[in-house]
């Protein structure tokens, strides 16, 4: 055999091959093999032979190959997804499309195993660290410190904010967006999962007695809001404190009037659809919660739950939010710990006690402020109990810190990693 022969021979043995596996395989399968294949494969297979090529280049493989790209990588992380951008324009807008972004954050919201939850540790002076909730509850506990030359986590306008001390506190996260502000009066946007983030316009109004007090999500209008209170008074009543509302729909402020409440906590808490502070009413002088609806704008007095008799041996409480829903812990002197979530609004009794946590628990007794993050499947419960995270198990009553050495917060948000950008 001379040398010339070898390619016609190749040719020959290749057209045998591609008639025999279309013999021996019904097209159905050979259709469920190439779905399988990525899309750099697809392409090199649809010159073999015309069959393959009609076969892949059909309306139906296509968007039936797309569906199942799509599934998988709503289980990839954030990271990946970032990765694979690249590999060619189909999976690029897969990825970018507002449906996939959105039902992947579902997904990894309602994730039992909280695979991509997180918690923003907040230490001082601005020393931030990111730990995986997942971790916490199953060990080994991993731990990422914000260096400020990272460029894994943060991007240069961030990480300029962050080299000047410029920012004053996490106003919240909502949908893995963490929102930011600055001591010269911006707010920030900023995904740490995507390590991208957006300076906002500052409000109109110039005072010295400002506060960022919460962000959320309206998801009628798909609209990110920063709620900004203040009052150009050392010393405000009633009627001193004013009400802006940042859309990032239209990139602007909006004053919409008067707080009509006394007093109001200095970060809010966002949940069904509404922001929350805690607060007094100007009647009876009473604490409630204040909750602010987001579309109507309108505000009402939550009352804390009922406890008849006991309501007077109540000696503090804290508001927060578990699993989407808006929770509050209330402390009895000496006894124990009642933790309650509100699942539904508008009933006649809207508050559900989850637990209770004892007093006398070594490692808890003389903290000052309580708040429960997570719940397992197996009942464990994450805490952040003043400047560190803790497990508590409620069948044993046990508790679990972390190894010294560790990360100490003087603040905790917790969050999911998405592809939301702050670009909105």
């Amino acid at each position: 055999m001379v040398a010339r022969d070898i390619p016609t021979m190749a040719k020959k043995m290749a057209t045998r091959a591609k008639r025999n596996l279309n013999e021996l395989l019904p097209e159905e399968i050979i259709n469920n093999i190439f779905l399988e294949f990525s899309v750099k494969d697809l392409l090199r297979l649809r010159s073999v032979c015309k069959s393959w090529l009609f076969l892949i280049s059909s309306p139906n493989f296509v968007k039936t190959h797309v569906m199942i790209m799509y599934n998988i990588f709503l289980r990839l992380s954030v990271h990946d997804l970032l990765r694979l951008r690249s590999v060619c324009k189909s999976w690029l807008s897969i990825i970018s499309s507002r449906d996939f972004i959105k039902t992947r954050l579902i997904i990894s919201t309602r994730d039992p195993q909280f695979t991509y939850h997180r918690l923003l540790l907040g230490g001082e002076p601005l020393d931030f660290a990111i730990c995986s909730v997942y971790s916490l509850l199953r060990e080994p506990y991993t731990e990422r410190r914000l260096d400020y030359s990272d460029e894994s986590l943060l991007d240069e306008l961030l990480t300029a904010t962050l080299i000047d001390s410029n920012v004053q506190c996490v106003v919240g996260c909502c949908n893995g967006l963490v929102c930011l502000a600055s001591n010269d009066g911006h707010a920030i946007f900023w995904n740490p999962a995507t390590r991208q983030s957006r300076r906002l316009p500052k409000p109109d109004t110039i005072d010295h007695f400002r506060a960022y007090n919460g962000f959320c999500y309206d998801e009628l209008n798909d609209d990110y809001k920063v709620i900004f209170i203040y009052s150009c008074s050392p010393w405000p009543g009633r009627s001193d404190y004013k009400v802006s509302v940042y859309s990032s729909k239209s990139d602007c402020w909006r004053l919409i009037g008067d707080f009509p409440f006394l007093t109001v906590s200095l970060g809010g808490e966002f949940a069904d659809g509404a922001m929350h502070w805690k607060g007094r009413n100007d009647t009876e002088k009473e604490n409630v919660i204040v909750s602010f609806d987001i579309i109507t704008e309108e505000y009402q007095d939550i009352l804390l739950p009922e406890y008849g008799e006991d309501e007077n041996h109540v000696t503090d409480w804290t508001m927060d939010t578990f699993g989407g829903n808006l929770s509050v812990l209330l402390g009895f002197r000496d006894i124990r710990r009642d933790f309650w979530v509100m699942k539904e609004r508008d009933v006649k009794e809207p508050w559900t006690k989850l637990f209770s946590i004892p007093y006398n628990i070594d490692g808890l007794t003389n903290s000052f402020y309580i708040s429960p993050i997570y719940i397992s499947v197996n009942g464990d419960i994450l805490i952040y109990s003043d400047t560190t995270i803790v497990v508590y198990n409620s069948e044993d009553q046990t508790l679990k810190g972390l190894p010294d050495g560790y990360f100490q917060s003087l603040s905790v948000f917790s969050y999911v990693e998405s592809l939301v950008s702050p670009h909105l």
